[in-house]
């Protein structure tokens, strides 16, 4: 089915995987670029991961209608500095590949709290210079955090802030540490699947949000139920001059003007 529709250049199926999920060592085929991707994984989770980022397209943007003002975004931005897109929840980094090859000039941040995953992030990444990645927590302000496994596959570990709870110790950053937006660098996109500590980056210290032209976060008010999780997020982009997009699991949030260093603002509808 997935060979039919690369010969019949199906719109929308842009990647094909190549390789059985019990092999260390994955081919995906960027079907429009005629490019082979190569990453490693390390689990079963890791290839449901990979076939809902490539198999599924899942930031595939021509399907929300909104491709062209990303596009329009990057290369405004790309004429004001090196655009940043900050991938939070990283994982082994999957998402930071995928973005890293769909905006080559831009810088990448792949943000990951668990050490396992960032060893893998780091193989599969390393021979792209323009990602960055860091082993550490995304948070409203500095800290440190605990990492705690829930047993829900390595894509599922959260940050808390017992001590007690015999989780490793992580860094917590915050926007502003990776990068200086109001003075220099852009945001492009900010990508947010981090397992409910969401409810906590959107608590305060969110000036980062009118800067950022794309915002692709996965709510996670099914696993952690009657905590209002998704409360702060809804609130903070409520009032803004933004598009609300869902597909899959994602919201998207897609800025109507972009708003660069130094205060300067270009439509991009």
């Amino acid at each position: 089915m997935n060979l039919a529709k690369i010969l019949l250049r199906v719109r929308g199926n842009r990647f094909l995987h190549l390789t059985p999920p019990n092999f260390k060592r994955q081919w995906v085929l960027n079907v429009p670029k005629r490019k082979l991707l190569s990453y490693e994984i390390g689990s079963w989770s890791d290839w449901l991961t990979a076939y809902q980022i490539f198999g599924m397209d899942s930031y595939n943007l021509d399907t929300l209608g909104c491709q062209g003002r990303v596009e329009k975004a990057y290369s405004v931005m790309a004429k004001s500095g090196r655009p940043a897109i900050l991938d939070f929840g990283g994982n082994i980094g999957l998402s930071s590949l995928y973005f890293a090859e769909e905006y080559p000039e831009a810088e990448v941040y792949c943000v990951e709290i668990d050490s396992a995953n960032i060893d893998l992030a780091k193989r599969n990444l390393s021979s792209r210079d323009s990602v960055r990645v860091l082993h550490a927590g995304i948070a409203s302000k500095i800290g440190k955090g605990f990492v705690q496994d829930p047993h829900l596959g390595n894509d599922g570990y959260r940050l808390s802030a017992n001590p007690n709870g015999g989780g490793e110790e992580v860094d917590l950053v915050e926007v502003r540490t990776l990068v200086d937006f109001e003075s220099r660098t852009p945001i492009l996109i900010v990508k947010i699947d981090i397992e409910g500590s969401e409810k906590e980056l959107f608590s305060e210290n969110t000036d980062w949000v009118g800067y950022a032209a794309l915002i692709i976060s996965t709510p996670h008010d099914w696993l952690i139920p009657m905590e209002a999780n998704s409360k702060n997020f809804v609130s903070c982009i409520g009032g803004k001059d933004r598009d609300f997009l869902i597909k899959g699991e994602n919201i998207f949030s897609m800025a109507n003007q972009v708003k660069l260093p130094r205060n300067k603002v270009t439509n991009i509808t």
